[in-house]
């Protein structure tokens, strides 16, 4: 998502940003029903570059999701990109990564009720780990 430029006055900040005009992945997964192996593989490695591309400036998303992924256009093969960094965290210490974790194996499981089509879901949140030594 690119940022053109930013405005700010006594009580806001204006971020002018592009536009996706594709939609959500969340609606695109609910519309098409399945995809071929493919499309899939290229959707996913798209969400993980942008993750990877979070991690190697310090940035950890904590509320990945189908909703917080846009398609830049409805065109076919179109690029996909991460929104929402509302619940972001910058690692400050070069030695603490991300590690991307269910909330229940951390404890911090809290039922977030029915989700869009009636089935429970839960969020992946981010928490601090030292990286493993090798």
């Amino acid at each position: 998502m690119r940022l053109y430029e930013w405005f700010e006055d006594k009580t806001s900040v204006y971020l002018v940003m592009e536009q996706c005009t594709g939609g959500e992945l969340f609606d695109k997964i609910s519309n098409a029903g399945n995809f071929s192996e493919r499309e899939a593989a290229n959707i996913f490695k798209q969400m993980m570059s942008a993750v990877n591309y979070c991690r190697t400036k310090n940035i950890c998303h904590k509320d990945l999701k189908p909703e917080n992924f846009m398609f830049a256009s409805s065109e076919p093969g179109a690029t996909l990109k991460l929104i929402d960094f509302g619940l972001s965290q910058v690692f400050t210490n070069p030695s603490m990564s991300g590690l991307i974790t269910p909330p229940r194996s951390q404890g911090q499981y809290q039922d977030e009720g029915e989700g869009r089509n009636g089935n429970n879901r839960a969020a992946i949140s981010c928490s601090r780990t030292t990286s493993p030594q090798r």
